[in-house]
């Protein structure tokens, strides 16, 4: 459980996370190039999961 409230702390408050007090955590879907940002260095995702996986970002060529 340790692990999981690191996590949630470790998001909490970039742009692409909206906080919603007790009733969690939710994505800011108009900020899905920070989010993909956030993965592509702080987990080494690659391009390939990005896309397959934020599918209905349209903001590729910005990034």
């Amino acid at each position: 459980m340790d692990e999981a409230k690191a996590a949630i702390e470790s998001v909490r408050g970039h742009l692409f996370i909206a906080d919603r007090g007790n009733r969690g955590l939710e994505l800011v879907t108009g900020e899905f190039g920070a989010l993909a940002t956030f993965l592509a260095e702080e987990c080494d995702w690659s391009e390939f999961e990005l896309r397959i996986r934020l599918k209905h970002f349209e903001g590729w060529d910005d990034l």
